[in-house]
């Protein structure tokens, strides 16, 4: 479901129609899926996606997130514009932070950038343009939830997270990708 004042507006994007969340609440949001496609338990995944321009209207603007916010301990994972200014991807389980987040500076310039994060056994991974940008060793957990699966900002509605850029092509995997599959994902083929 597309959300905000207006909604999200249609741009040309990297594979064909993309989504500019310029405007502030912009959001889609899938709710949880029900048959479970955005929970991945303690197994390995990946999510994939194009960005450009990106920059913050909040204090960390979130991209990605399916976390569950229902009171109990913070559980989930999410992508989001570091204060470093940085695309950050990290993991939640049980209230408890998982590994620092692993980081990827994004260039504010005008052009698309692929984005890929792996979650494996033992570390969590992100990549700039199919290539490794940063590695965080992390024990797995269990990273399902409740929580809806949002694009555009945190999934609590707050401003604080508002997402002022455009994304295309957003891909999520119930595998950990590899070098191959990930340089294929970022040269379009």
């Amino acid at each position: 479901t597309l959300q905000g004042a207006p909604t999200p507006s249609y741009v040309v994007g990297q594979l064909g129609t993309g989504l500019d969340f310029s405007d502030a609440q912009d959001v889609v949001a899938f709710g949880d899926p029900v048959n479970g496609a955005a929970d991945f338990s303690t197994g390995d995944f990946s999510i994939s996606f194009w960005i450009k321009n990106p920059v913050g209207s909040g204090s960390f603007p979130f991209i990605l997130s399916k976390e569950d916010l229902s009171g109990g301990p913070r559980q989930g994972y999410e992508f989001y514009i570091s204060a470093a200014n940085t695309v950050t991807f990290k993991t939640w389980v049980g209230g408890i932070e998982i590994g620092t987040g692993a980081d990827a500076v994004v260039p504010n310039d005008s052009q698309w950038h692929h984005i890929t994060g792996v979650r494996k056994p033992d570390r969590l991974e992100i990549y700039l343009d199919g290539v490794l940008a940063d590695t965080k060793l992390t024990p797995a957990g269990d990273v399902s939830n409740d929580g809806d699966l949002s694009i555009g900002k945190y999934n609590d509605g707050l401003t604080w997270s508002d997402f002022d850029g455009q994304i295309d092509g957003v891909g999520l995997y119930d595998q950990a990708l590899g070098t191959a599959a990930i340089t294929t994902l970022a040269n379009n083929l």
